[in-house]
């Protein structure tokens, strides 16, 4: 099943089952945590990011992405017309109008965001360096060595760039998101083994409440295939 995800302030469960959506989660004006993120994930890998379609509801749409796609999540996005939030958008629509709305404006969200960071820069050389770090970054939050490789291609030519160079940089940035998450994981694995149950979150007591953040498990793509220190 497909989960629609919004953070519009406006919007309640209520408000978008109204409209004929269900499997709806909101998050209420704050953004998306990987805890959050980690429980929709137990019940879906497909999530739907509806929000207003002015700069900051584009902002707040790519800021969680990188989160999203480490969890394996297939990330689509649907930007709403101008005037709307997704609660006043669910009720001026019929349901039909409204799931056809989101059917016909479902759009990938790398591509959208590689788009978003070109049209920004322009012809400004630093723009288009910060455009294409930020590209390589969320490429290298991508867990599924296929996708990878497919999205780095689309990316290359959407950023008129050597694939080569894109995929080693790619590569180099996901080395060391994945030591870092593979040193995540002892750290947790060892205050379980202290706490003797619940890992604490840094910098504070037990958080009972919520479930912890999922970390990716890399162990094995962080020692390398055959058990030694990886790349």
């Amino acid at each position: 099943e497909n989960v629609v995800a919004s953070s519009g302030t406006a919007l309640s469960d209520g408000g978008m089952s109204m409209a004929g959506v269900e499997n709806v989660v909101a998050s209420s004006g704050t953004a998306l945590t990987d805890g959050q993120i980690a429980m929709i994930h137990r019940f879906t890998n497909k999530i739907t990011l509806i929000y207003d379609g002015d700069k900051a509801g584009i902002k707040a749409a790519l800021r969680g992405m990188d989160m999203l796609l480490s969890h394996k999540m297939e990330v689509s996005l649907v930007l709403l017309p101008d005037g709307h939030d997704p609660d006043s958008f669910a009720k001026s629509r019929s349901p039909e109008a409204f799931r056809q709305f989101l059917s016909e404006n479902e759009v990938d969200v790398l591509r959208f965001k590689a788009q978003v960071l070109l049209d920004e820069a322009k012809a400004n050389p630093q723009s288009r360096i910060a455009a294409i770090t930020s590209m390589v970054t969320s490429l290298a939050h991508i867990q599924d060595e296929t996708a990878r490789r497919v999205y780095i291609q689309e990316c290359s030519n959407l950023l008129h760039e050597d694939q080569s160079f894109i995929a080693s940089q790619t590569a180099a940035v996901r080395a060391r998101l994945v030591e870092t998450w593979h040193q995540e994981r002892l750290r947790r694995k060892s205050l379980e083994s202290i706490e003797g149950g619940q890992p604490q979150p840094s910098g504070g007591a037990p958080d009972y409440t919520s479930p912890a953040p999922a970390i990716p498990d890399v162990d094995r793509e962080a020692n390398g295939p055959d058990g030694g220190p990886g790349p």
